[in-house]
C-alpha cells in the first residue's frame, strides 16, 4: 500500500503544473498511466483511486496537495491510503 501512496504522490506532483478548473480526460489518463507504471501495472486500482480522488478533492485542492508534497511541507493526505485500500478490496472482489 505504501507503494501505491508513493505512486499517487508522484502523479499529484506531475499534475500540479496544470492546476485549475475541473479534472480533464488528460488528467485521468496521466494519473492512471503514471500510477500504473509506478505500481507494477495495477491499472484497475489506479483508475479506481483516481475516481475517488476526483469525488473527494477539487482540481484546485489536488493541485495544492501536490504543491505541498513537492515542497516537502506535507505528505499525501490519509485519504489516499484509504482510497488505495478500498480500491484493492473493490477490484479484488470483482476478480473473485
Amino acid at each position: 500500500m505504501k507503494r501505491m501512496v508513493a505512486a499517487i504522490s508522484v502523479v499529484i506532483v506531475a499534475l500540479t503544473a496544470c492546476s485549475g478548473g475541473s479534472y480533464s480526460t488528460q488528467d485521468r489518463e496521466e494519473f492512471v498511466e503514471v500510477c500504473a507504471a509506478a505500481s507494477d501495472g495495477l491499472l484497475p486500482i489506479c483508475t479506481c483511486v483516481f475516481d475517488k480522488i476526483e469525488v473527494a478533492f477539487s482540481r484546485d485542492q489536488f493541485a495544492e496537495i501536490g504543491e505541498k508534497i513537492e515542497a516537502g511541507t506535507a505528505g499525501p493526505p490519509p485519504e489516499f491510503a484509504q482510497f488505495g485500500a478500498e480500491c484493492v478490496d473493490e477490484v479484488t472482489q470483482v476478480v473473485e
